[in-house]
């Protein structure tokens, strides 16, 4: 981000780079709270302080930094508006060059989730309005155009009705899901059941209905130990905890059986980080992940894993929440003095 203020295409402002620094400093290496009246000193050392004026310049940070994120965030990297200006401009040979280019950097990319399906429809509709304008009526992509379109917008729509059905679970408020049973009975057909992101969202799905279905849910883990590596980790962190929190409410409907899928699913998320968000473990996460392990028996299993874990635990319940857990382990054990200290 230093690299990216030091260029006068996003900064032209040499006090705004001071603040990036004045504020590295104090957060990252001092480790201090930054006092505006010491670095506005720094920042303006002739002038009277100005709270306006500081305030300004952390505006433009702000700003600068905003853009650098969205840079340096971008999910899948191929920038379309560079293809449309060269369509625009009548560039021909550079259209060309960068549509092969971008064709073959989606290909390589390592997801495929609805996203990439949606940038693959994009991509081939430039395809379309370059061929189109150039006479090329005969070979025009209509098919894949549609074909890309559909898949993308299945697997949008079922992914959304698959966080809409999670947070009815919670909250018990009624949210209509339109089109559900078109969208769901579309991505069913054996044409797009060969898709591994509509079976892994449409498996997902069935997880919500009334009845429990013990066949899908084996098929949903099977599916899923052989397809998250094609979603972002975000996206496979939300598939596997659908996939949890439909055991658990097999678990706390007395289906103890469940017990053991539940927690097979944590130590997967744990092997792959997905249970991890900015490096941190959900002080539930961690509790459930235990009290699941205690009533297996598997206690050295969860000895280990509180251990390993306790560093991940927010630093300001860190220590309730790892006593809590060696307390039911104690307990467990009919150690009550240890479950007691």
């Amino acid at each position: 981000m230093r690299l990216w203020l030091q260029s006068p295409a996003h900064n032209r402002r040499p006090e705004v780079l001071q603040l990036f620094d004045e504020l590295v400093q104090a957060i990252h290496y001092l480790r201090i709270a930054p006092n505006a009246e010491r670095i506005h000193k720094s920042l303006f050392p002739k002038q009277v302080y100005q709270a306006q004026r500081l305030r300004q310049h952390c505006h433009y940070l702000l700003r600068a930094t905003e853009a650098w994120l969205i840079h340096s965030s971008s999910a899948i990297s191929i920038d379309l508006n560079l293809l449309r200006t060269y369509r625009e401009r009548q560039l021909g040979k550079l259209f060309e060059q960068t549509y092969r280019r971008f064709l073959v950097a989606l290909d390589q990319h390592p997801y495929r989730n609805a996203e990439y399906y949606l940038q693959r429809w994009e991509l081939a509709r430039e395809r379309y309005a370059w061929d189109s304008t150039r006479g090329r009526t005969a070979n025009l992509n209509l098919e894949e155009q549609e074909y890309f379109l559909q898949i993308a917008t299945l697997g949008l729509k079922l992914r959304q009705a698959c966080l809409t059905k999670a947070e009815q679970q919670i909250s018990s408020q009624h949210i209509e899901v339109p089109m559900l049973r078109e969208v769901s009975t579309q991505a069913q057909q054996p044409q797009y059941q060969s898709i591994p992101m509509l079976k892994m969202y449409t498996l997902a799905l069935n997880l919500y209905n009334p009845e429990p279905d013990e066949v899908n849910f084996q098929a949903f883990t099977q599916a899923f130990d052989q397809q998250a590596h094609i979603f972002p980790t975000s996206e496979a962190r939300d598939l596997l905890l659908l996939g949890i929190n439909y055991g658990i409410r097999r678990i706390n409907t007395g289906q103890k059986q469940y017990l053991r899928a539940c927690l097979t699913l944590f130590q997967r998320g744990l092997a792959n980080q997905l249970l991890l968000e900015q490096g941190r473990l959900d002080a539930l996460t961690y509790n459930n992940i235990a009290g699941i392990a205690i009533r297996l028996g598997e206690l050295s299993w969860a000895i280990d894993f509180l251990n390993t874990y306790r560093p991940k635990l927010d630093p300001r319940s860190r220590d309730a929440v790892y006593s809590l857990n060696r307390a039911r382990i104690a307990y467990s054990q009919q150690d009550y003095k240890s479950a007691l200290h």
